[in-house]
């Protein structure tokens, strides 16, 4: 079955930094993934900044983004999702319909375009906003670190998946029984059984057989039709406990040992209806007194601190090969702990930490005063979308046992919020 369709290459672009609307045809055109910057678009800025880095292609305003892209009919029974790896607030258009927007500034775009998006040739629309940001968004778009860049970075493909597929799978650790618990979430009907597999890779071999578990499909979230058939929008849960046996090894930033799980949703007649492979590590970091203890151990935490400053780009590489040149020299130093000042690292640093043994701390882009209702200055608003921006970073990179610990922002004052729902990451408040 088709999986993906790279949409990396040329697309036409139109920059509209007074936010009046597409204006057709297309006069120009760039390569995506990248930023409007990098590609030299727009008027060149004749500023010099003292303070802050200099933008030599500075744009803020709205972006749009075309291309033509053709769907083979293999996809003709499938779900279809655009994914965006890293961006700003985007609009997506198909054949001028609009198909939903996204304004997390840390995690990926996925707009499911199922019913949009059939077999035969589209024009896909993208829309990136710059501006009038929901919250400040500290060093994510900071003229002194990365810039407030405009484009698309990391991967932009479409995806294609069956009519009952994954929509997650979130695994959490237990070094005490040397176990995982394996959450899988998962779309339409028809799926019955759950199966997990893992090998160890990066410094050992240790595997676990695969195992099944029966699903009670009888939970969904949704309802069925009048007519007693089946919502397939209808969305399922299960939480399995998966050992790995005494001979499991352990993550830590001196053995930073790996397990690729191998999770399968089975139908009623044994067939993989989908599949997802996960990397995650065998781990345990928390606080012991005023110390950090990894795996029940004391351990010093020799940090750095990152903002993302990238100046000969202006934005971050989002490939692990580059991400593992950064860190493997910051770990040459004995750096073992990145926390990253209200922002968020692509998932390619969070899976070079993985190989490298360096604990994350990347921190939601807020910078300064958590306030309740009825306190002056409450921004409602922003409040509620760091929320939906933490849960966010949660689900997209939570798996990664070098994410151990996670901070609400920078500097904070005020009332505390809730700090999360992650049981295998600390929160600061």
């Amino acid at each position: 079955m088709l999986t993906t369709i790279d949409l990396s290459g040329s697309w036409n672009v139109q920059l509209d930094a007074g936010k009046s609307g597409l204006r057709l045809p297309f006069g120009d055109t760039m390569r995506l993934p990248g930023t409007t910057s990098h590609a030299r678009k727009g008027p060149r800025n004749e500023a010099v900044e003292a303070g802050h880095l200099t933008d030599e292609y500075k744009f803020e305003g709205w972006a749009w983004f075309s291309r033509e892209v053709e769907v083979p009919e293999a996809a003709a029974d499938c779900s279809v999702f655009l994914y965006l790896e890293r961006t700003r607030m985007t609009t997506v258009w198909i054949d001028g319909r609009e198909a939903g927007a996204r304004d997390s500034l840390g995690t990926p775009h996925l707009y499911e375009l199922t019913g949009l998006l059939g077999p035969g040739r589209h024009t896909l629309t993208i829309r990136v906003d710059n501006t009038d940001y929901p919250t400040k968004g500290g060093h994510l778009t900071s003229p002194d670190t990365q810039t407030n860049w405009n484009g698309i970075t990391g991967r932009i493909e479409l995806r294609f998946a069956a009519a009952t597929h994954l929509l997650g799978v979130q695994v959490y650790p237990s070094v005490a029984d040397r176990s995982f618990v394996v959450r899988a979430d998962w779309a339409g009907f028809g799926a019955r059984r759950l199966a997990v597999s893992a090998s160890g890779f990066n410094g050992h071999k240790h595997a676990a057989a695969e195992r099944m578990y029966d699903l009670d499909v009888g939970g969904g979230i949704g309802d069925r039709d009048g007519n007693g058939g089946e919502n397939v929008s209808s969305t399922f849960s299960a939480s399995v406990r998966y050992g790995l046996g005494e001979d499991a090894r352990l993550w830590s930033d001196a053995e930073p040992h790996l397990y690729r799980f191998d999770v399968r949703l089975l139908g009623a007649s044994g067939e993989t209806l989908d599949a997802r492979e996960i990397v995650a590590g065998l781990r345990e970091f928390k606080a012991d007194g005023d110390k950090f203890a990894i795996n029940g151990a004391r351990t010093f935490l020799r940090g750095k601190h990152d903002g993302l400053i990238f100046p000969l780009t202006g934005f971050a590489p989002t490939s692990v090969d580059e991400w593992l040149r950064i860190l493997g020299i910051a770990k040459s130093y004995g750096i073992n702990h990145y926390r990253f000042h209200t922002c968020c690292p692509p998932e390619a640093a969070f899976e070079a930490a993985d190989q490298l043994g360096i604990f994350m701390e990347p921190e939601l882009p807020f910078w300064g005063t958590v306030t309740e209702e009825g306190d002056a200055n409450h921004d409602r608003t922003q409040q509620d979308y760091l929320i939906r921006e933490g849960f966010a970073m949660l689900d997209a990179y939570g798996n990664h046992p070098s994410f151990v610990m996670m901070s609400l922002g920078n500097e904070l004052w005020g009332e505390q919020v809730p700090a999360g729902r992650d049981p295998g990451s600390l929160q600061s408040a």
